[in-house]
């Protein structure tokens, strides 16, 4: 069956990924920790063919690389600041470096088994594995385009049912994260979503996860591909867990709210419109009508000051209801009680006023 999802044609999203990417090159240079050093007055780094200023991640990656609090050395004057880099580095002035640069900025000092996957190669790699159904539900990049933030869905190659005894179709899709500074690896994440409301959940099964370190691109391509195989097992995996939860009872929806609340960190302004979702659809006492309400909730978090920190909340927040829904009906399977109401390490009641 086809459903209408709305979203972006991978292909339109790439290619915006690519622009992005050739409007924000980024160069490479290896040196020693020891000549980089010497090369810095505090404030700029003389280059081979031009002086550089150090961003805010160039930086903290320079104080990284000599031991020194970063905040206790952005605190100096450009005279100490320079003294305190090349006294630091005496005892390490041979280690090779890899700098990256782009325009007159360094963007980031890493190790020299630094290899950044690029946003653009992974794009254009992801455009050859994905299902020819493919949408982009959201995306977003960041930092210059250095950090990509994707999360894409195939209904129709992807397909899950979520419902108890009758059909509730859902679909599949990954959440890929990558930033080329280093900053994290490259994380292929799977969801799982509700195709009447797109309430989604993350699982913590990763898909696939690469360091950027050196790699052949043939063996990148296999893993991707691999990896990309296995998402319809991954998505039963994840929608067999969802379909249990509607047999999980709920005795006390405002208290079992609250711990999901407390457990997972969601914002209040998101709990009242879960809260309202809830009694709205019907108010069903069972764990997957809750956590179906916390995700309809989470949408709302992702609309809410910088988008780029905005999703990493919600991103955190989806994985960790899928987790406590999870917890709940182990917890309910072994001791036939309310997950709520007593405390997961030693079962005993917890205060009402908890």
């Amino acid at each position: 069956m086809n459903y209408s999802i709305d979203g972006f044609k991978f292909s339109d999203v790439r290619d915006e990924i690519l622009l992005a990417a050739a409007d924000n090159q980024m160069g490479f240079y290896e040196t020693t920790l020891g000549d980089l050093a010497s090369a810095y007055d505090g404030t700029h780094v003389q280059g081979k063919e031009q002086q550089y200023t150090l961003t805010p991640t160039g930086f903290d990656n320079l104080a990284s690389r000599i031991g020194f609090p970063k905040a206790a050395l952005a605190q100096l004057s450009s005279d100490l600041k320079m003294r305190v880099v090349r006294e630091k580095i005496e005892d390490k002035a041979d280690v090779p470096i890899k700098v990256a640069t782009s325009n007159d900025g360094i963007d980031a000092v890493f190790s020299a088994e630094y290899e950044p996957i690029n946003n653009s190669q992974l794009s254009i790699l992801l455009g050859t594995v994905l299902p020819e159904d493919a949408v982009v539900h959201r995306w977003a990049m960041g930092n210059d385009a250095r950090r990509l933030d994707l999360r894409v869905v195939s209904p129709e190659s992807w397909p899950a049912n979520l419902g108890n005894g009758r059909p509730d179709p859902g679909f599949g899709g990954l959440h890929i994260t990558n930033d080329e500074l280093g900053r994290a690896a490259l994380s292929v994440n799977l969801v799982v979503a509700r195709v009447v409301c797109l309430n989604y959940v993350v699982s913590q099964q990763q898909v696939l996860r690469q360091e950027h370190r050196w790699f052949s691109p043939t063996e990148f391509y296999a893993a991707l591909t691999a990896s990309i195989g296995n998402v319809p097992d991954y998505v039963e995996e994840v929608a067999a867990e969802m379909r249990g939860w509607h047999g999980v009872p709920v005795e006390d929806p405002v208290l079992t709210f609250s711990r999901v609340q407390e457990i997972a960190g969601v914002p209040q302004y998101a709990m009242d419109d879960a809260q309202e979702y809830w009694a709205g659809e019907g108010g069903e006492h069972n764990m997957f009508a809750l956590v179906q309400a916390v995700s309809h909730g989470l949408k709302g978090v992702s609309e809410r000051g910088q988008p780029g920190p905005a999703w990493d909340r919600r991103n955190r927040i989806e994985a960790a209801i899928l987790d406590i829904g999870t917890q709940a009906r182990e917890h309910h399977a072994e001791h036939d009680t309310d997950w709520a109401s007593e405390c997961l390490a030693c079962h005993q009641p917890l205060p009402e006023n908890v």
